[in-house]
Order: structure tokens, then C-alpha cells, then sequence
């Protein structure tokens, strides 16, 4: 029977909430939306949070698995090695990115993004194919590399999905290979959107075989710490440097670390800073609510107080302003994780595609039971006040007091100091976006040493097969180049192997004629190209002293190299160096060549990294066949791509045209990370300010309401409307200094997460601070402005008949 009648108790409240939500359908539906704005939100980022650092990766047992060296990439003689001598591994493999392959004889000819992998790679990732089988222990050998396994995109989008493309052979730069595997849809590893896997082509004839260009990874044997493979891993270290002859400094920081830490934790700061912003939201949206339920239960002492002279008790009263906040909690929940899958596709589309594991992110059960317990604990929490508030109301008084009473002291001071919360964390979300405002601004401004404005970039790389001797490639670039230079409107065109902020660099190891470096000693290491035609004049890069390449500069002429300021200045900084013999390594054809000129420096790496030391070779002395066209045109230069298309048809038909771009793409690409936490800052911090507007205006406009017979009685003895408005608008303005005040202290604690994103300014710059405070006081007058502007029109006569 209790239990019946306590059933029957919570049903009464609920059929009275919901009465009430109906009654004040205003009020329900602003605290509905500014909840359910928080609760998307969250839910929206915890789900990436936990699809890319707290979900573990979609391998087997993948606690096991781990990257070796994760800071440098291995040979494949240092792969033979470890594979061979590793007891603390149970396998070890290895991953080469970054790979262009024509693909032709299967349709439209197409540029795939390969990577090539070691024999073992899907087996000790624990990852099978979808369809066929993944690589045989002998095809990374010599003459067994003609095999493939595709990506289960390329499947679909070339081959129609097709089962039968199993064993079907197609052409992969101009070499037959088998397609022997389609992997799973959405698998990815170290590098996203690759379209074919190709073995590792280990060699150890090769020159190439002690050449560093793949990322290792192991599988843990049983039992077996990341301390103890490090351990290991550093006792190989002398016998492999000399085993390989390396530089002394080989094995420097030789570590072994978990795979899921080396993918995910260059993601890490800026995610959990966004995540945090959300956190300060959803506090943000939390006291909103909290606020506007105070208001609405003081509106309702009057009735309250009948009530209670009637004989409801105190815990009758606050159970059922508990349960409305419940209910109200539970709808803007629901509402909120709607908000929050709409909300997971638009951060999926934001954020760069380079997170690893983003694709997999989803608002799965967790997500859904993490938000959940968010709505509960957050409506039980903004419920408290008004329920304990209210359920101390004096009957008596209010009720002798009748349409004139105000509500206690206590009440407006709880209503002031949430504002005052609100104030706060929006200064922190505010502070973090201009922050990273000023950041773009800055990356903006900075000299590139290129000028990326109107410029198109292609990819061009015919096959191997076309192009089978330097001379050869010198033709086919040459006539390539004069096509397209023929273009109406194209003044120059020009083209390396990578382009700045591309993400590549090449690295060579440096020797200088006049100061040889001993085999084993440490050689510094210089960026460098090789470049087609008129490449500096297509990128804007300066020539400082001597000269360019010229036609002459032929594979049977001597070997010419051009090298910037920086590198200029750093090994010859008190003497000209042009005429000097150096040699490149790992790449390059390691051969004397003599310095002709000095270019301007470019920031390469990125816009916020000085220029390195870098060079410059003619491919014409080079033969890479793999180049990316710059074509700068007009200010549009992406509306010459049909043309350039064209041009390139109609020298060779089979070559696969792709990245097609603008540099100023390549620019913003580059600083994509940072834009994106910019932009997401903005959001947050603008509903943060919508909210916090909300919240004083609420406050406010109940204080002039409470206040009415005051106001009339000011009108009435001669106050003047301004000075009425001034009044009221400097309550807000009160509150809303508070706010800014403790806001600002700990935005600048909170703002040390941010050292790693920002450039040019520092986490304390008194400039953004500044123009927080002035945004928050604007905001803060234009909320108060209304309810003033109505406390100063109260019409006196009217205000005192009413009591």
C-alpha cells in the first residue's frame, strides 16, 4: 500500500510539472534548448574524445602492440635485424607512407595514395582482409613484390565492388600486380585514406637497403613491459651502428612506447582543450537553467505559499520543483543528444581528417550512458537550489505581504552568483577563441618566403615504364611543362617532388668538399628538392646571389645544386658560397655538386617553424618521376584546371591526374589543426555569451519586476528616465564585472593548455584579455539595456494603484 500511495505521490508531481511546463511554455522552452545546447554539445565531443583517445584501437589483443623508435622511421636492414635478434617482440613490421602509384589497365587511370607495409604488417596488427588474404612471409623478397591488396573504398568506388577482382591484374606504375585482398571498411592504420597496400620491397643489394623510410611497430611478447623492450631495444643499439656503419648519434632516444600513445598523442592537447571547453559549457548551460528555475519558482511563492497554508510540507514542495527540474533535465537530455549526432557529423567534417581512428567515432552506448548521467546528475544539481529555496518560504509573510513582496535577499543572491558563474566561464571560453584568433591572424601574416596566392598544384607521375632513364624524364617533364605554359593566362609553371607544407620533406644527409666529416660522425641533415622548369618563378622565391638552372644543366653536364639563406649563412657564414662542392645523401644520387646560387628561405615544415636548411637540385641531374606541378595563373587558379587537364591528355592519355589544388588550400591545410580549434572555440564561446546574456537579462528584468512600486515612487519624486536605465544597466554591469574578474583568473590558468597551439602571442596577451573584458561588458549592457529601458517607463500612478 506505501508503496502504491508513493507511486501515486510521484505521478500526482509529475502530471503537476508537466501542467506547469505547459502553462509556461516560454520558460520550458528556453531552458529546454539552452540544456539541450550543452548536452549536444558534450555528447557530441566526448564521442570523439573517445572514438580517438579512449577507445582502444580496432586490433587484436591491442594492448600488446607498439611502436618502436615512434620519433624516427627504421631501414629495412634495421627491420631484418630486430625481426631476427627481438625476444621481447613476438613480431615486428613495418610501415612505409606516403607512396604515389599510377594505377592504369583498370579503367580511368587513377592516383592511388599507397603505402607499402612488411609481409607481417596485417598479421601483427591481428587484422585479416575482408575478401581474400593478406601477404605471404616471402613477398617483401626480390622479385615477389608484384601484389595487392586494396582499400575497401577503392573496391567500391573503382572496381563496383566487385568479388571477382580477386586475382585480377592491373597495372601499379606501369608494373603488373595481382590484387590479392580487399580490407575492411573503415580499417586504417598509421596513415588515413591510403587506397592500396604493396609490400615492403626489401632488398639487401639494394643501396637503398640501409635508407631509414618506414615506421616500426612490434606485438608485445606475453608478459613483456614497454620498459623492458626499451631496455632491450637499447642494447642493440651499438651492434646495429655498427653493423650498418651509422653516424654516433644513432639510437639516440631509442624507445618503445604504446602504438595507441605514438597515433594518438599529437591529437591529445588540442582535443582534450576542446573537450574542456565543452565541460565549461555545459556549466555554463547548467547554471542558465538553474537560474531561470529560481526565477520561475520565486514567480511562484504567492502560489506556494497557499499551499503550504494549506498544509503541504516543506519536502512536498521541494520534491516537486525537484522532479519538474528532473523532467525538464530528462527532455532537454533527449533533445540534447539528438543535437549531439547532428552535432558528431558536423565535428567529424571539421576536424582534420589526419586524427587518427575519427572515421570510427560514433555516439555508441557509453556516449549515450555518459550523457545520460550528465542530464541526471546536471538536473538534480540545478534543481537543488530552487527546491531548497523555495521550500523555505514563510507563508505568513509573503502572503501578508501580498503583490508587493519581494523575495528574500537570499534568492537574489544565489540568482547574482550564478550569473556571476556564467560570466566567468564564458571570459574562459572567450578568452581561449581569441587566443586562437590571434593565432590565424598572426600565421596569417607571417612571410611564407612563397607567395601561394594564385597558384594551382597538380600531381603528375607517369609510370616507370615511360620514363626509364633520366633523359627520359628530362623529355617528358620538358614537353609536359611547354603544353602547359602554352595556357592562356599561365605565366609560369614550374614543379618538385613535394611542395612546401605539403607534410613531406626529404631529408639528405650533408658532406661538404672543403670540410669532410668522418663515416661515423654525426652529418647534419638539409631539406631537399628536385624541381622542374620555372619552379622559383612559380612559387615566388627570390634568387639572392648567382644563378638559377638552366637548360644546360643536363644529366651529362656537372651536377649544379642551389641552396637558400639559411643554409648559406649556417655553414659558410663568413665566406660566399657559391662555387662550393657538396653532397646529398639518402635519395639523392650522393654526388660532388657545385653550389650556383642563393635562394630566399621557405618555411617548409610550416608556417610557425623558421626555413631550414635546404637545397635545391635540377631533376634534370635527378630523374624522380614524380612531380607536383605549380601553374600560376590568375587570381582564380583553380579555373584553369579544366585546361590543364587537357594539355596533360593530350601528351599521355595514361597518366593519372591528381591533388589537384590551390596553394592557398595547401596553406590553409597546413594550419587546419589550430583553424579548427579556433573555430570550435568561437562556437563554444558565442552560445557561452548568448547564455550568459540570457542569464543577466533574466536576473535583471525579475529585479526591476520585484521592483516596480520602488521605480514608480523614483518617477514620481522627479527621476529622470536615463538616470533610471543607468541604474539598472549598472546592476548587470556589477554582476558582470565580478565575473570578468574571476574569469580572467582562471582563463590564465587555464590557458597554459594552449602554449602548444599558439604563435605569436602568449596564453597571458593583455590585448585579447582586454577585448574579453570589453565583449562581455557590451554584452552585458545590451542584456540589462531592455529590462532598464522598461524599469524606466514604469508608469507611476499605474506601479502604486497595483499594491
Amino acid at each position: 500500500m506505501e508503496r502504491r500511495e508513493r507511486w501515486a505521490t510521484i505521478r500526482g508531481d509529475i502530471v503537476s510539472a508537466l501542467r506547469q511546463a505547459r502553462r509556461q511554455l516560454r520558460f520550458t522552452i528556453i531552458a529546454l534548448l539552452t540544456f539541450a545546447l550543452g548536452i549536444g554539445a558534450n555528447t557530441a565531443m566526448f564521442g570523439v574524445v573517445r572514438g580517438v583517445l579512449l577507445r582502444p584501437l580496432p586490433y587484436r589483443d591491442p594492448a600488446r602492440l607498439a611502436a618502436i623508435w615512434p620519433t624516427r622511421a627504421i631501414s629495412n636492414a634495421e627491420l631484418l635485424y630486430l625481426q631476427r635478434d627481438a625476444k621481447s617482440f613476438e613480431s615486428v613490421a613495418a610501415f612505409s607512407p606516403g607512396w604515389g602509384i599510377a594505377m592504369t589497365g583498370a579503367g580511368e587511370p587513377r592516383q592511388l595514395d599507397g603505402a607499402r607495409v612488411s609481409a607481417n604488417f596485417f598479421q601483427t596488427l591481428g587484422v585479416q582482409p575482408q575478401l581474400g588474404r593478406a601477404f605471404r612471409p616471402n613477398e617483401s623478397d626480390r622479385g615477389r613484390w608484384d601484389v595487392a591488396i586494396l582499400s575497401h573504398r577503392l573496391w567500391i568506388e573503382h572496381f563496383g565492388g566487385d568479388s571477382s577482382v580477386l586475382g585480377r591484374v592491373v597495372d601499379l606504375d606501369a608494373q603488373p600486380h595481382r590484387i590479392i585482398g580487399i580490407m575492411p571498411a573503415g580499417f586504417e592504420a598509421f596513415q588515413p585514406d591510403v587506397d592500396a597496400w604493396l609490400p615492403l620491397q626489401i632488398d639487401p643489394s639494394s643501396p637503398f637497403h640501409t635508407g631509414q623510410t618506414a615506421l616500426a611497430l612490434g606485438r608485445l611478447t606475453r608478459g613483456v613491459s614497454l620498459e623492458q623492450a626499451t631496455t632491450e631495444l637499447t642494447t642493440f643499439v651499438p651492434q646495429m651502428r655498427t653493423a650498418f656503419n651509422y653516424a654516433d648519434d644513432y639510437g639516440r632516444g631509442a624507445t618503445v612506447i604504446s602504438l595507441h600513445e605514438s597515433l594518438v598523442g599529437n591529437v591529445r592537447g588540442s582535443l582534450l582543450v576542446l573537450f574542456g571547453a565543452v565541460a565549461f559549457l555545459v556549466l555554463i548551460a547548467v547554471a542558465n537553467v538553474a537560474n531561470l528555475l529560481l526565477v520561475h519558482a520565486a514567480g511562484r511563492r504567492r502560489e506556494l505559499s497557499i499551499r503550504r497554508a494549506l498544509g503541504a510540507s516543506r519536502s512536498q514542495i521541494a520534491r516537486q520543483l525537484l522532479v519538474q527540474s528532473l523532467l525538464l533535465a530528462i527532455a532537454g537530455g533527449a533533445a540534447g543528444i539528438g543535437i549531439g549526432v547532428i552535432a558528431m557529423h558536423a565535428l567529424k567534417a571539421i576536424l582534420p581528417s589526419t586524427i587518427p581512428m575519427l572515421g570510427a567515432a560514433n555516439i555508441d552506448m557509453p556516449v549515450l550512458l555518459v550523457s545520460a548521467g550528465v542530464t541526471i546528475v546536471a538536473g538534480i544539481v540545478f534543481g537543488m537550489a530552487p527546491a531548497l529555496l523555495a521550500s523555505r518560504i514563510d507563508p505568513e509573510v509573503v502572503l501578508r505581504a501580498g503583490s508587493s513582496g519581494t523575495s528574500s535577499r537570499g534568492h537574489a543572491s544565489v540568482r547574482e552568483s550564478l550569473v556571476v558563474i556564467e560570466v566567468a566561464l564564458a571570459v574562459v571560453l572567450v578568452a581561449g577563441a581569441g587566443l586562437m584568433t590571434e593565432t590565424l591572424w598572426r600565421l596569417s601574416r607571417v612571410d611564407l618566403g612563397f607567395r601561394p596566392h594564385a597558384v594551382m598544384s597538380v600531381r603528375i607521375q607517369p609510370s616507370s615504364g615511360q620514363v626509364k632513364s633520366v633523359e627520359a624524364t628530362t623529355q617528358y617533364f620538358d614537353e609536359l611543362t611547354r603544353r602547359i605554359a602554352a595556357i592562356s593566362g599561365v605565366r609560369n609553371v614550374g614543379a618538385a617532388q613535394h611542395l612546401p607544407l605539403s607534410g613531406f620533406n626529404w631529408m639528405g644527409k650533408l658532406d661538404i668538399e672543403t670540410r669532410p666529416i668522418p663515416t661515423t660522425a654525426t652529418h647534419p641533415s638539409v631539406v631537399w628538392r628536385a624541381v622542374v622548369g620555372d619552379y622559383f618563378g612559380a612559387m615566388s622565391i627570390p634568387l639572392l646571389r648567382g644563378r638559377l638552372f638552366t637548360t644546360t644543366d643536363t644529366r651529362s653536364a656537372p651536377p649544379v645544386v642551389v641552396i637558400n639563406a639559411t643554409m648559406a649563412k649556417h655553414f659558410w657564414p663568413d665566406r660566399d658560397p657559391i662555387g662550393e662542392r657538396i653532397r646529398l645523401g639518402n635519395g639523392s644520387r650522393n654526388e660532388w655538386a657545385t653550389i650556383v646560387g642563393i635562394v630566399g628561405d621557405v618555411r617548409s615544415a610550416s608556417p610557425d617553424q623558421p626555413a631550414p636548411d635546404e637545397a635545391y637540385r635540377p631533376n634534370t641531374q635527378q630523374g624522380l618521376v614524380f612531380m607536383h606541378f605549380v601553374i600560376r595563373g590568375s587570381d582564380r587558379p583553380l579555373s584553369i584546371a579544366p585546361q590543364v587537364r587537357a594539355a596533360v591528355r593530350s601528351f599521355d592519355k595514361t597518366v593519372p591526374i591528381a591533388e589537384v589544388r590551390s596553394l592557398d588550400d595547401i596553406f590553409a591545410t597546413s594550419t587546419a589543426g589550430r583553424r579548427t580549434v579556433a573555430i570550435l572555440l568561437a562556437a563554444f564561446a558565442g552560445i557561452g555569451l548568448v547564455l550568459g546574456a540570457v542569464g543577466i537579462y533574466g536576473v535583471v528584468g525579475y529585479a526591476v519586476s520585484q521592483r516596480t512600486r520602488e521605480l514608480g515612487i523614483r518617477t514620481a519624486l522627479g527621476a529622470v528616465e536615463s538616470r533610471i536605465t543607468m541604474m539598472v544597466i549598472g546592476e548587470g554591469l556589477r554582476m558582470t564585472t565580478i565575473g570578468i574578474a574571476i574569469g580572467t583568473v582562471v582563463a590564465l590558468v587555464a590557458a597554459r593548455s594552449l602554449r602548444a597551439l599558439v604563435f605569436g602571442v602568449t596564453t597571458g596577451d593583455p590585448p585579447v584579455y582586454a577585448g574579453v573584458a570589453i565583449t562581455l561588458a557590451i554584452v552585458a549592457t545590451a542584456a540589462a539595456y531592455f529590462p532598464a529601458r522598461r524599469a524606466a517607463r514604469v508608469d507611476p500612478l499605474t506601479a502604486l494603484r497595483g499594491e
